[in-house]
């Protein structure tokens, strides 16, 4: 076992309890989507990583170097079905027996069923994700960024694409069975964006509008007029950027609105991996509970939710055992009751754990009095040993000057 192996055993049963928990009690819908969750650490960097965390990812568009988890999420719940820690490239292909496999598709297709449509930024070889998905029996959409490995890229970024709505489209289509493989398509709304698909073909999705200000009556000082754009788009587009946001939804809940990584700070990467992971558990259940007040028509805050569910957490009783006393045979099964106010002699911290520190040792309860005492009452913390008790003048009520002497 290697040393990160070995790290990362701190973690790995507690997300794999999730993944197991989940995949027992959750149906997801028919569309899902997979992205990362950054969890931000605070500790040793740099040249002491090996003191800490046994990896973390830098990724180019993150503002910190995290810890970096896989997740595959349902759409229209928005809660995470599958957790998958990010490791080193040597780790990994040491899990994975050297099989081409990228971290995205292991998650959606240990989880996803035939028939469902997965969303996908890619970071890999696009075209080698696409058929896998496809083999496994799922639909899927992928948006190109960094890796185009086998995707035509050249070919469709020097196409011509004039104004928003614009799009180049090439398809692989099946030579013995004519049917349309995968679609790679380019598109330009703001900026030109590539993306790859197994499904919807080449349909047309509905067009996108924006309200925007135009100066349409150039008379004057007059002033602009809103006006409705319309931009054409894919079908393929169209259901891509309907559940792209899910886990950055999440993400966005869990670090701006839960805050466990600024509020609970350690500098053990464990507990700090532990905490993030407890913050997306925290986030799927407000997203669970969100569900079942949307079907009676209410909504509640993260933030009142959050409260709530800590007040509850607070005043949990539910793990305390409760000890009774064993009924005596005799008396017929039935426990006698207890006087609570009866005093019982007990011995003190000092007699009992041998300590002679100052405050495990019994005073007596008398004013004044500051002597050790071996025992003490109960009920009234006084001493109860013949030798060491002090009287003690009560005073009766009214006062007239004089007392009762009584022994305490």
């Amino acid at each position: 076992m290697s040393s990160e192996q070995y790290r990362w055993i701190l973690v790995g049963n507690f997300v794999d309890n999730i993944n197991e928990y989940r995949a027992r009690t959750f149906v997801p819908g028919g569309h899902l989507e997979t992205d990362e969750s950054m969890i931000h650490w605070y500790g040793v960097g740099g040249s002491y990583v090996d003191a800490g965390i046994p990896h973390y990812a830098a990724i180019e568009c993150k503002p910190n170097n995290s810890a970096d988890i896989q997740n595959l999420a349902d759409v229209a719940s928005g809660i995470m079905l599958r957790l998958k820690i990010v490791k080193s490239a040597a780790e990994e292909e040491a899990i994975a027996a050297a099989a081409d496999k990228d971290n995205d598709k292991d998650v959606a297709a240990d989880e996803g069923g035939k028939g469902m449509l997965v969303l996908l930024e890619l970071v890999a070889p696009p075209v080698e994700a696409a058929v896998t998905m496809k083999e496994a029996g799922l639909f899927f959409i992928g948006n190109v960024k960094q890796c185009s490995r086998r995707f035509p890229m050249e070919v469709l970024g020097n196409a011509t694409l004039p104004k928003r709505g614009c799009r180049s489209v090439l398809a692989s289509i099946n030579d013995d069975t004519g049917e349309t493989e995968l679609v790679a398509i380019a598109w330009v709304d703001r900026n030109r964006r590539f993306f790859i698909a197994t499904t919807c073909g080449l349909g047309e999705g509905e067009m996108i509008q924006r309200k925007r200000l135009r100066q349409l009556d150039k008379t004057g000082r007059a002033p602009p007029d809103k006006v409705i754009i319309e931009v054409p788009q894919p079908k393929a587009i169209e259901k891509y950027y309907k559940g792209a946001g899910t886990i950055d939804r999440h993400n966005r809940i869990r670090a701006d609105e839960l805050r466990l990584d600024r509020n609970l700070g350690t500098k053990h990467w464990d507990k700090r991996f532990n905490l993030g992971v407890l913050g997306i558990i925290c986030v799927d259940t407000y997203l669970f509970f969100q569900q079942v007040l949307s079907a009676n028509n209410r909504t509640m805050s993260c933030l009142e939710f959050f409260g709530r569910l800590m007040d509850r957490l607070v005043d949990n009783q539910e793990g305390i055992r409760v000890t009774r006393a064993a009924a005596d045979p005799g008396a017929g099964g039935m426990v006698p009751p207890t006087d609570a106010a009866e005093p019982t002699v007990r011995k003190t911290l000092k007699m009992k754990n041998k300590e002679s520190t100052h405050c495990a040792q019994g005073r007596c309860g008398c004013k004044g009095c500051m002597r050790k005492s071996t025992f003490i009452c109960s009920v009234c913390t006084d001493a109860t040993d013949p030798d060491q008790k002090q009287e003690a003048v009560l005073v009766l009520q009214p006062y007239d000057g004089g007392g009762e002497r009584v022994l305490c």
